[in-house]
């Protein structure tokens, strides 16, 4: 399969079965307390979605997209052969009625403001740019064989972690320092980074709980995730606006797919649905 192609179906893949309480399934169910899960409720597809796709332009090498309601926006590097030097910025393409529009420099990313590394990157409903950013230490320059072995040894514990707002012109909305936060982990690595419909946060590792940010990326608390009887394979938006974790749960006869939606207030999982489909490796909640 074509991988632009693939890039898209990806994205607008999993809207096969979740209507969820705005439509269609039942509400009610249980979070973390129902062990069992003997409240959960069943969910009833609303309709499967058959994708279309949208070919991109020739010259546009999607690298680590993120889809707003009108626009695609993704990070591209270029190397210059003479100088031997890259750089690398985010780049926003426009797109309606079935096609992709011209591609447009957002941000510059060259002077390190924000990044040495920009691992994950996503858009809300209203086309604002969410940056999951890593920065590391400044190598020390004509260091010794011992200084270089300390600054490897210690580089991970002294990157910074940010959460960058930007809006879509751009423009930086708010900055969250959360390298504190993740301290105590030995490896932390967003596996999940996404935002609802009101502009708050979430954000986990592996098998971390998920951590809350409100929409001015203040960290709120996190939202416990019982990983001992299963794992996650995905945490997204419905469309319902609310953020949701797929899971996949231990049983006597194997394993069983749950959709938990994630409380923020709570600070909890919430309501409980079963009957969903597989979700696993890349799967997506749409």
């Amino acid at each position: 399969m074509n991988l632009k192609k693939k890039s898209i179906l990806t994205f607008i893949f999993l809207m096969l079965a979740l209507g969820l309480a705005a439509c269609g399934g039942k509400k009610g169910g249980a979070g973390n307390g129902d062990k069992d899960n003997k409240n959960a409720e069943e969910l009833v597809p609303e309709f499967s979605y058959v994708a279309n796709f949208m070919a991109m332009p020739d010259d546009v090498q999607a690298y680590n997209a993120a889809f707003g309601d009108k626009a695609m926006y993704y990070v591209k590097t270029d190397f210059d052969e003479e100088t031997y030097q890259s750089s690398s910025s985010i780049q926003k393409i426009s797109f309606e009625n079935g096609s992709f529009g011209s591609s447009q420099k957002l941000l510059d990313l060259s002077n390190g403001e924000y990044v040495n590394k920009i691992v994950k990157i996503v858009a809300d409903a209203s086309d604002n740019l969410y940056l999951y950013c890593e920065k590391n230490p400044e190598m020390p320059e004509e260091a010794t064989e011992e200084e270089l072995d300390q600054y490897y040894q210690n580089a991970y514990a002294n990157t910074k972690r940010l959460i960058v707002k930007l809006d879509g012109q751009g423009q930086k909305v708010y900055e969250t320092d959360i390298t504190e936060l993740v301290k105590d982990y030995d490896y932390f690595y967003p596996e999940y980074f996404v935002v609802d419909d009101l502009g708050r946060a979430y954000l986990c590792s592996y098998d971390t709980d998920v951590f809350l940010f409100d929409e001015q990326g203040i960290p709120v608390g996190t939202a416990e995730i019982n990983t001992q009887n299963g794992w996650m394979n995905a945490i997204g938006i419905a469309k319902d606006g609310k953020a949701y974790v797929a899971f996949q749960q231990y049983t006597q006869d194997g394993s069983e797919n749950l959709l938990y939606e994630i409380d923020f207030d709570g600070k909890k999982l919430g309501k409980t649905y079963k009957n969903v489909p597989a979700c696993n490796g890349n799967g997506e909640i749409v």
